[in-house]
Order: C-alpha cells, then sequence, then structure tokens
C-alpha cells in the first residue's frame, strides 16, 4: 500500500458469500414462484428488439448462506428468460410443452395460454452448468428445460420429496398497456435488477416519459413496525344481494391472489380450490308492530 498519509481505500460493496454452491448439473426438482414481464428490449445478437419474460425457480432441496449477516438459509434461486412470444419452434412453446407433459396443439393456443397457471407447482428441471466467459472458474446454473412431475418421476429419482416445499412468496407481474403495473405493489416486490431492467424497457421509458413515476418499497411500508397486517379480503365481505359467493375451499392463498396469478374462476372450480354458493331468496321483512294499528293478520 503506498504509504502517504493519505489512505482512501475503496470499500468492497459486494456482501455475497464466496463459498456459494451451485445445483448439480442433470434434474433437479424445482417450484416455480414467479413470472415476470420484463418488457421490450433491444437485443443486441439478434439486432431487434424482442419482449421477453423471466421464469424464476426455487430449489428446496439446496438452501444455504447467500450474504453477509444472514442467519437463515434459503433455496437457491435459478432464472430464465424467454422471448415473450408463443411461436412453434419458441423457446417458450417449449416450456409449455415441458410443462403440460405433451405438445401443445396451435388450436389449444390460438387465443394465447395462462402461463399463471403454472405458478407454485413443482417441476424437474434439467439444470444446465455454464462457466463464466470471464472467469472459467465461476459456474453458472441454467435451466435447459422443464418437465412435468409425474408419479413415474418421483419414483425415478431419489430426492427427498418432503423437503421439496416453497419457501418464497408467488409473485407475477405483467405490464399493462396503461401504465398501472409501474405503480403496483408488486413491482416493488420484485428484485433491484428486474426493476431496473424493467424501467429501462420501452414501455417503462415511455411511461417515464410521460411524466409516469414508478412506485417504490416505501410506498407501501407500513408506519409502524407493530401494526397488523392488512386483511386480506374476500369476495364475499364484498358480495352484492342474491349474488352468487365464490367460497374459497382452500387457506394457502386468497382469492385475489389467485386471481393476481391469473387464475381463472374455471380454473378455481376444476381444481376444488373454489365453490359457488348461490344465496337463499330474501325473506320479506316483517312490520314493525309498534308502528301499526289494527293489525287483524301478519304476513309470513
Amino acid at each position: 500500500m503506498n504509504k502517504t498519509g493519505h489512505e482512501f481505500v475503496i470499500p468492497n460493496s459486494t456482501k455475497k458469500l464466496d463459498n456459494i454452491q451451485v445445483l448439480e448439473a442433470g434434474p433437479n426438482p424445482g417450484i416455480l414462484y414467479s413470472i415476470v414481464d420484463e418488457g421490450t428490449h433491444w437485443n443486441k445478437w439478434f439486432e431487434k428488439s424482442s419482449h421477453t419474460v423471466r421464469m424464476i425457480f426455487e430449489f428446496p432441496l439446496l438452501k444455504q448462506l447467500f450474504n453477509e449477516g444472514d442467519t437463515e438459509e434459503r433455496p437457491t434461486v435459478v432464472s430464465q428468460e424467454y422471448t415473450f412470444v408463443l411461436g412453434e419452434n419458441s423457446n417458450l412453446k417449449k416450456f409449455i410443452d415441458g410443462a403440460e407433459g405433451r405438445v401443445l396443439q396451435p388450436a389449444e393456443y390460438r387465443n394465447g395460454w395462462n402461463l399463471g397457471q403454472y405458478l407454485g407447482r413443482i417441476f424437474m428441471v434439467d439444470i444446465v452448468n455454464k462457466p463464466n466467459k470471464k472467469d472459467p472458474t465461476i459456474i453458472h446454473n441454467n435451466i435447459g428445460g422443464v418437465k412435468a412431475l409425474t408419479d413415474s418421476l418421483r419414483s425415478k429419482y431419489n430426492f427427498d420429496w418432503e423437503q421439496v416445499t416453497r419457501t418464497n412468496p408467488i409473485l407475477s407481474f405483467m405490464i399493462d398497456e396503461a401504465g398501472k403495473s409501474f405503480q403496483s405493489e408488486e413491482f416493488t416486490k420484485l428484485p433491484n435488477y428486474l426493476q431496473k431492467k424493467i424501467k429501462e424497457s420501452d414501455e417503462g421509458i415511455m411511461f417515464t416519459n410521460n411524466g409516469g413515476i414508478f412506485a417504490e418499497r416505501a410506498d407501501f411500508a407500513t408506519t409502524s413496525s407493530s401494526a397488523p397486517p392488512p386483511v386480506q379480503r374476500t369476495p364475499q365481505a364484498s358480495q352484492k344481494a342474491n349474488e352468487p359467493i365464490k367460497k374459497m375451499l382452500v387457506t394457502d392463498y386468497t382469492y385475489e391472489q389467485y386471481k393476481a396469478s391469473l387464475w381463472t374462476d374455471e380454473q378455481l372450480l376444476a381444481k376444488g380450490k373454489m365453490e359457488i354458493i348461490k344465496p337463499a331468496p330474501a325473506s320479506a321483512p316483517s312490520p314493525n308492530l309498534d308502528e301499526v294499528d289494527d293489525i287483524d293478520e301478519v304476513p309470513f
């Protein structure tokens, strides 16, 4: 070190531990817990703009500490970016084929396809390990493909399946034309690198140029750490009289959380997660006997 008496040491801003493990190459059970619309970006490799979406998986069988100061091990996370186009030969189509365990026919996705139905599911994920181009000693996990988890796959691979449970909350984010998604709480829950990428997308830049302001985590922070969490209102709370009641049969997530993950009412009914209850016809009100004189008969 230069002994000049004027030390001006640059601090090491990296707080990641240097002993983080990577997943072994090959099949690993992973849970898809987040789908993020990244917007439209210039692709320097293909020299054109493309709309991308990111699938984020957690791998519960490899939990570890990642940063200095961590006291609780968290599952290893690996994500994969796809062009947000459902073409016959697109990588997103290959993902869906693997998730479905069959080849999807064009007629089935003529009107689009709901990726949200895969959130929270366990898949057999093929991990491909690739060395860093600048430093080959650094290995990166990549996703080669996914397969629907079947009973035969459970029997084939001797994993501790009871430990394959989700830790991270379900999170989906999709950009809308009005830009309301940029001001949503979901946006603030995204990791910083994804928030930055979305802000730099064509949609994000247009939103900013039009005077829009992206939401920040402080916008949704509670004023007191002891304040109770916000009440998750169910559809019954806002139900109008004589309208069918949507009753949830599961307690893992609320109706609103399922809808935010792009579940339809038809899917919730088909999967046995919800039932529709038709309210009984309202009966006629009884008269106030204190205000009525000479009543011979009271209707029932």
